[in-house]
């Protein structure tokens, strides 16, 4: 097992070296449909770079330096202003079209950070944009009570009449789950200002309403996978969920694609649960022979109830957390071996 576990690691992080664009983006697809196999089209972003960077911290850091390197590069040419990112890139005809947003400036930040660069940090910002329960909004749009930095920051970057119909949108007021786990995950839980953010998170979590408190996932896998990474990462509070979350796993698995059966396991390496070594073979025994994972939906945009939302993943996103997976695998049996 063990060497059939390197030699899938080593595949896809070839295939991952050879699918990484020459400005150090990895890919993301749009579709009209879940399978991404219809009218699927580029979506120039940073989120899934930052994404699939995450789970290259777990690989051979001499095989992954070269990728790792483009891909944090790419990263620190789409910063806007103080530390801001939107989700769709300058390479995306449609950069124009969103404000910065939580989650790609809190992955994007994490993951810079854990890589060493330093950059204009937009922490304070953050920490004043959220409602009256102290949740964090999404989109960073001027509001009555915004800062003057933050004002400041919209002005400069970002085209006056698009603030102003955003403003206007319902998507103004969107408090997601997933992204209130992220900005833990940059942020920490230090700040007395993050703890109503880290409460709710939590609730949801324990009432199995993540989902149903969120507004780009379609199941709650990958919130999970969100709100353990950030506990590993220092936000202990999220441990209240911890056995919640590792009961619930296997009721997920029953049928799970690859990118669903990689979230889990990294998922239960972050709360110290148990990883089966079936859960694993399985994951091998569906890599294609270019080392890569099919396609799969990772997160959507839009109304999923009228059929008007968009579907958005790439092998290489699925890549990149099967990697993860199969990399914290070796890690953990290295570890035992040597206890």
């Amino acid at each position: 097992m063990k060497e059939r576990v390197e030699e899938a690691v080593r595949r896809a992080l070839a295939y991952l070296a050879a699918a990484q664009l020459d400005h150090g983006e990895w890919p993301v697809l749009q579709s009209p449909e879940p399978t991404l196999q219809r009218e699927a089209t580029l979506d120039s972003t940073p989120f899934a770079t930052a994404l699939i960077l995450h789970g290259l911290r777990f690989a051979d850091p001499a095989e992954a330096r070269t990728a790792i390197d483009k891909g944090c590069a790419f990263l620190l040419a789409e910063m806007r202003g103080e530390g801001l990112w939107t989700y769709w890139s300058s390479y995306n005809p449609a950069f124009q079209e969103a404000p910065p947003d939580i989650d790609d400036i809190s992955c994007i930040s994490y993951v810079l950070r854990h890589y060493g660069h330093t950059f204009a940090s937009a922490r304070e910002i953050i920490l004043d944009h959220r409602n009256e329960e102290g949740l964090f909004y999404t989109w960073l749009l001027p509001r009555a009570e915004s800062s003057p930095r933050l004002k400041a920051a919209l002005e400069a970057e970002w085209h006056p009449s698009l603030a102003q119909v955003m403003a206007s949108m319902s998507l103004r007021d969107v408090v997601d789950t997933a992204v209130n786990a992220n900005a833990l995950l940059f942020l920490g839980e230090s700040d007395p200002r993050t703890h109503a953010s880290r409460d709710a998170v939590v609730r949801r979590v324990l009432a199995g309403t993540e989902v149903d408190g969120g507004d780009y996932y379609l199941g709650p896998v990958i919130i999970w996978y969100f709100v353990a990474r950030a506990f590993a990462n220092g936000v202990r509070g999220f441990g209240a969920v911890r056995d919640h979350v590792i009961a619930r796993v296997p009721d997920e698995l029953s049928d799970p694609t690859p990118q669903t059966l990689a979230l889990a396991i990294c998922t239960l390496f972050d709360f110290d649960g148990a990883v089966e070594e079936p859960w694993i073979e399985s994951l091998l025994d569906s890599q294609a022979d270019d080392g890569s994972w099919p396609r799969e939906t990772a997160y959507i945009y839009g109304d999923r109830e009228s059929g008007s939302a968009y579907f958005y993943g790439s092998e290489s996103l699925t890549t990149g957390f099967c990697l993860e997976a199969l990399a914290r695998y070796s890690l953990a049996r290295g570890a035992r071996k040597h206890a």
